[in-house]
């Protein structure tokens, strides 16, 4: 029990081995630095700046020539504001080289639209991050998307904020986008979220795969990855088809009317 304590403090908390250990003898009602060290079994050397470390944290406190834990409730919850006030430094330092890095690129000729190619087009796509960026550059690009989602629903937050991005690409043309879901799956709020962006939905029982498509002729279909069971884990593939994607386009349009 003691190491489960320990393992989940160093993982979720992010301490050290022996700031984790201190903390559990602490915890345990050792106070000072030398029942500390024969407690939490670390060198004597280490348990000042271990100490120090801690109280940083928000772990510990001194008083006197003794030590105290901080309860774990307020520790665990101040840790977490440390942790969300350096994602949200980490996060402003990104948007500005994000900036930054925009402004100094420049697209190469073959992403230009003189270059993209309507027949032949194909990509394996690995892993949630490389088809949602895909899923992106689609939604950037065409202005009439069909969406049936089945397996990826189960990472419907990855796919909403994407949602919620696509409505910031600049076009001079409204774009319509048509989300088919399984049948009872979306809750009160992800249909207020839906319905604010201006996507429209219709539930069904029958759907048989996760697959995108669009009137640029991008066609976007999920594979669930065999080796794992978690939707992060997914396979998915991309191409571009004209008549592939036509047929396919009026296929859904039929479902979709049929819904």
């Amino acid at each position: 029990m003691e190491n489960d304590v320990i393992g989940l403090l160093r993982g979720a908390f992010r301490l050290g081995a022996y700031e984790a250990r201190v903390y559990h003898a602490l915890l345990e009602g050792a106070f000072d630095p030398k029942i500390i060290v024969q407690r939490a079994g670390i060198p004597h050397p280490r348990i000042y700046d271990t100490m120090r470390s801690l109280e940083e944290k928000g772990f510990a406190r001194r008083i006197g020539s003794s030590y105290q834990a901080v309860k774990p409730k307020i520790a665990f919850e101040g840790r977490m504001l440390q942790f969300k006030r350096e994602f949200q430094e980490e996060m402003a330092s990104k948007v500005k080289t994000k900036d930054k890095l925009l402004s100094s690129l420049t697209i190469r000729a073959k992403d230009d639209e003189h270059f993209r190619n309507e027949n032949g087009d194909f990509q394996i796509l690995r892993g949630i991050n490389s088809i949602t960026n895909k899923f992106a550059e689609v939604l950037q690009q065409s202005h009439n998307t069909i969406i049936t989602l089945k397996k990826a629903f189960e990472a419907k937050e990855v796919f909403l904020s994407y949602l919620e991005l696509s409505k910031t690409f600049e076009t001079k043309k409204k774009k319509r986008m048509r989300v088919l879901a399984p049948l009872n799956s979306i809750s009160r709020k992800d249909m207020t979220k839906i319905i604010e962006l201006g996507i429209e939905v219709k539930q069904r029982s029958d759907i048989l795969l996760d697959l995108m498509v669009s009137d640029t002729f991008d066609v976007l279909i999920g594979v669930p990855d065999p080796m794992s069971e978690e939707p992060y884990h997914s396979i998915a593939i991309w191409l571009r088809n004209r008549s592939f994607a036509n047929s396919l386009f009026i296929s859904l349009n039929d479902v979709w009317e049929k819904s």
